[in-house]
């Protein structure tokens, strides 16, 4: 798995004045990271990494990895209607129970 490659995160709140008004224009919070910045790790052949999630409720998250030379290389989304972050997070535990409650796997 590629893990050089800069990894993209895109929150977008369900209420956008809780962006940052630098912010409100694009619609999302940017949180980008490198593997090695959020402590990723490999794991029975996965690649896990750790982003801190801020306190407003989500609606719609968007990863995937980006390549200055290449561009996009794979994105995934993910649309929540209506519930916190504390509930995604358990969503998640339930749908991986090995894995800890605040990592969830992508494929792309």
């Amino acid at each position: 798995a590629d893990v050089e490659s800069r990894f993209f995160l895109h929150l977008t709140p369900r209420d956008l004045a809780d962006l940052p008004r630098y912010r409100r224009g694009q619609g999302f919070d940017n949180r980008d990271f490198s593997f090695a910045e959020a402590g990723g790790r490999r794991w029975r052949g996965q690649c896990l990494a750790q982003i801190r999630l801020p306190d407003y409720p989500i609606a719609r998250l968007r990863t995937g990895q980006y390549a200055a030379d290449v561009g996009e290389l794979w994105a995934g989304e993910f649309v929540f209607f209506g519930i916190g972050n504390r509930a995604i997070l358990q969503q998640v535990q339930d749908e991986r129970k090995e894995l800890p409650a605040t990592s969830f796997r992508m494929s792309g």
